[in-house]
């Protein structure tokens, strides 16, 4: 927060302007600065080495795109295995086919046990036959059941190989490159820029005048004739000393990206919460 508040007083922040304003109780004109919503270093959630890097500076990206790949050829092959597992059924076919059997076996011994031509021996051996051969069928669709769950497994591993964008956004510069190991070393560094965010600091005597969702104009240096809609977003609940000042971030939609984060703006906060403004009608700040 320091070097902002540094950044601020250099630009002239705090000058006779907020003097006048000040003496009309009105929130005045502030020099701000524009930001990316989110900075993400984006790294692997595994080690390895890089194969291809998929984006380059500058590029779009959205939520879900592949970034870069890692060596994979040991996770592919342990997918292959894990679904060769996986698709064996001989010992569940097997185990019922000799369910059915000791089944209709059983039924018949129990019909000559009726007859007394079969002794209570050879029904408690058919019984316990069909028991024996259901068990063997519970333990195949046990076993059918855990090679699923490691076919599950081996494909999140081949998966965590691929980094993908956790959001949309735009690359700002490529940190590793095709052939580099990475362990937790990021590759990529992405940003989001819709929207923005908008910093500024406000004089401590205006604290309470701005609550979260108030309203201002927003000028970007680099269209300085049209203003932008902002909304408070953060209040900082503790100011600085030296300065006698405390931040105040805004949020700026940019859905065509036309305003570039790290540029300098002028702000304006509406004197109403509810004040809306026009951009195509806005008249530039005075």
């Amino acid at each position: 927060m320091r070097p902002l508040i540094y950044f601020f007083i250099c630009l002239g922040v705090f000058t006779p302007v907020m003097a006048e304003s000040e003496q009309n109780d009105t929130l005045p004109a502030l020099d701000c600065i524009i930001s990316p919503s989110k900075s993400i270093d984006l790294s692997s959630s595994s080690p390895g080495v890089i194969t291809e890097v998929l984006v380059k500076r500058g590029e779009r990206v959205t939520k879900g795109q592949p970034i870069a790949r890692l060596d994979d050829r040991v996770e592919f092959a342990s997918v292959q295995l894990a679904k060769a597992r996986a698709a064996i059924r001989s010992d569940l076919d097997g185990g019922l086919v000799n369910l059915n059997y000791d089944r209709l076996a059983s039924t018949r011994v129990s019909e000559v046990f009726l007859t007394h031509a079969a002794s209570s021996q050879d029904k408690e051996q058919a019984e316990r036959a069909v028991k024996l051969s259901s068990a063997s069928v519970k333990q195949a669709k046990e076993q059918a059941k855990i090679r699923g769950l490691e076919l599950a497994r081996a494909k999140a591993v081949l998966e965590q190989r691929l980094i993908t964008s956790p959001i949309d956004g735009v690359v700002q510069r490529n940190l590793k490159y095709q052939g580099e190991y990475v362990d937790e070393d990021p590759v990529v560094r992405l940003v989001a820029l819709n929207p923005l965010h908008i910093e500024t600091m406000v004089p401590v005597q205006y604290f309470g005048k701005l609550t979260i969702g108030h309203t201002a104009e927003v000028y970007p240096e680099v269209d300085a004739q049209h203003a932008r809609v902002a909304r408070v977003i953060a209040i900082d609940p503790v100011g600085d000393v030296g300065s006698s000042a405390f931040g105040v971030q805004l949020e700026m939609d940019n859905p065509e990206l036309t305003i570039p984060a790290g540029i300098k703006c002028d702000l304006k906060f509406a004197d109403k919460v509810s004040e809306q403004l026009n951009e195509q009608d806005a008249a530039p700040l005075e």
